[in-house]
């Protein structure tokens, strides 16, 4: 039996911070940010292993709130197949990745797990097709950080059925991330302890952080299970899972609002890229030839510098 099409929408506050900037000019730690720095953004995307010989069409009528017309165009692309290949394997001995995991002072026993590059001998063919909203032409309108996301979305199209959801309050925009205290530079020798201001609506947080050389990446998380992590960012957390991955530890509690990464954990790094990420509440409609999510996060992503 073939994937069923998947339709994602997926709400989203982002905040970039780099180094020398943590705090804006004038600001105490955990006042309320700039909107300029924030970017506020609803993106649309169908998955399918459906495809048409005919002119594809697929439209999602949107709630007047949202305010970029009674309807808006999704661009349907259609992969040509690509014959399956593999490629050649990484020299394992040039590259390793180490991860670490969980939020502690010092290195927990038993870490880092430690991985040879990855090597990729899939199957890259592809097939199907895929569409998404915005489009990105100059002039499309889209949604701003004022619009209302409440309301029914109804999609049509002639390739791969029809499909509507209804978002509420709590599917709205989460407010951005304020880190506090961050510094222009970090020791790798001590614990780096991340601070945020709390976020209203958020049912849990998740930090991760990246760094490492030429000879090794490195990689941290505060999930308890660092293979989960990636799908936590990426996969809607339903009323349904959330006390499980909070009492789990996959997801930090919503009344948190700081986490440490370990002592030496990015020892040799030349520099570490941290994202703290909120989880809004999210939905899941499960029908029989289409499956919707619709998630709703708020990242915040900070380059460090190390000492």
């Amino acid at each position: 039996m073939g994937l069923k099409t998947l339709f994602i929408i997926s709400i989203s506050t982002a905040r970039m911070i780099f180094p020398g900037m943590p705090i804006l000019p004038g600001q105490e730690p955990g006042a309320a940010l700039d909107p300029k720095m924030i970017s506020k953004s609803v993106t649309m995307s169908l998955t399918s292993a459906n495809r048409t010989d005919e002119i594809p069409s697929v439209k999602v009528t949107v709630p007047e709130g949202l305010k970029v017309g009674p309807f808006v165009k999704l661009r349907v692309e259609f992969p040509k197949p690509a014959p399956a290949t593999a490629v050649k394997p990484a020299d394992s001995s040039k590259m390793k990745t180490k991860i670490y995991w969980g939020g502690s002072e010092t290195i927990p026993s038993g870490q880092p797990k430690i991985e040879d590059a990855a090597s990729d001998t899939s199957d890259t063919q592809q097939s199907g097709s895929f569409a998404y909203w915005p489009i990105g032409y100059s002039g499309e309108k889209v949604p701003g950080p004022n619009s209302k996301l409440a309301g029914k979305y109804s999609l049509t199209s002639n390739y791969c059925g029809e499909t509507s959801i209804t978002l509420d309050n709590q599917q709205s925009f989460l407010e951005g991330i304020n880190l506090i205290g961050l510094g222009d530079t970090v020791d790798t020798a001590k614990p780096i302890k991340i601070s945020w201001k709390k976020i209203p609506r958020a049912v849990g947080y998740i930090v991760n952080a990246f760094g490492g050389n030429d000879k090794e990446s490195i990689y941290w998380t505060s999930c308890s299970d660092p293979d989960k992590a990636s799908e936590i960012e990426t996969s809607p957390v339903t009323k349904d899972v959330t006390a499980s991955y909070l009492s789990k530890k996959l997801l930090l509690k919503p009344d948190t609002t700081s986490c440490t990464i370990p002592a030496g954990v990015f020892k040799g790094s030349t520099d570490i890229m941290i994202t703290v990420t909120a989880v809004g509440t999210d939905k899941i409609q499960t029908g029989d030839d289409m499956d919707t999510q619709v998630l709703v996060r708020s990242i915040a992503s900070a380059a460090l510098t190390v000492k």
